[in-house]
């Protein structure tokens, strides 16, 4: 959650994310950054041991 307003209070040029995160899947943190205005242009990369089925990348990860 704290991540989440970092990168809509500040000026962020990429995030590497992972979906494996302590207290929220790395997929809603994706989605709650692509909704929102303050964050949506932000390219994310997934860096992570789960393997994908293309969701990310259809949610607006720019590379996994």
């Amino acid at each position: 959650r704290q991540a989440l307003e970092i990168a809509r209070r500040s000026k962020i040029d990429l995030i590497v994310l992972d979906r494996l995160l302590p207290d929220v899947n790395g997929m809603e943190v994706l989605e709650a950054l692509k909704a929102d205005c303050a964050t949506t242009d932000i390219p994310i990369i997934f860096l992570t041991i789960v393997e994908d089925d293309g969701t990310a990348m259809e949610r607006g990860a720019s590379a996994i």
